[in-house]
């Protein structure tokens, strides 16, 4: 949702969107 957020926790994320 946030491109900001999203860069900083793009490890996370992936578990969660995938990136």
């Amino acid at each position: 949702m946030n491109d900001r957020s999203s860069r900083r926790r793009t490890m996370k994320d992936e578990e969660t969107f995938g990136i």
